[in-house]
């Protein structure tokens, strides 16, 4: 079987890079807002059995700070999964979110640690006017474009 690198989707699951399915099972942790680095949280939430950690970003995060709390969740033994606060309940800010994510600086960082990182491109992009197929278009060109980035 050949490897890939980090989490995909095989039909309804989540596998890991050798095709086990994994189960996420964590809590949400504003870091921009609050210990940018994760430090202490992380080795707290370790202890809790969680195996992933949904952190919470925006556009004000550098690159190195980014860089800095996926590597120490890491450290914890907890899968980092990234999302980008600034488009929550504004489905035209989309955009914007995949503008962060594909920044040089900031897309080198996600390529670093692509192979244990999970990318939420963009926390509860759009509300109840939006209906699914302007959602998924949206989110199809998002996608697109990430991959085209790389």
């Amino acid at each position: 079987m050949r490897q890939e690198a980090g989490f995909r989707g095989v039909g309804r699951h989540l596998v890991d890079q050798a095709g086990n399915r994994v189960i996420l099972y964590g809590v949400n942790k504003m870091n921009i807002w609050t210990d940018m680095d994760g430090v202490p949280s992380f080795s707290e939430i370790a202890k809790t059995g969680a195996n992933v950690v949904r952190i919470v970003w925006n556009g004000t995060g550098t690159a190195e700070e980014l860089d800095t709390v996926i590597r120490n969740c890491w450290r914890e033994s907890m899968i980092p999964m990234v999302e980008n606060h600034d488009a929550t309940g504004d489905l035209s800010k989309l955009s914007e979110c995949v503008d962060y994510w594909v920044r040089p600086d900031v897309r080198s960082v996600l390529i670093k640690h692509a192979s244990y990182l999970i990318l939420n491109i963009a926390n509860e992009s759009g509300d109840i006017q939006v209906g699914d197929d302007q959602f998924r278009s949206a989110y199809q060109e998002a996608i697109g474009r990430l991959r085209g980035a790389g």
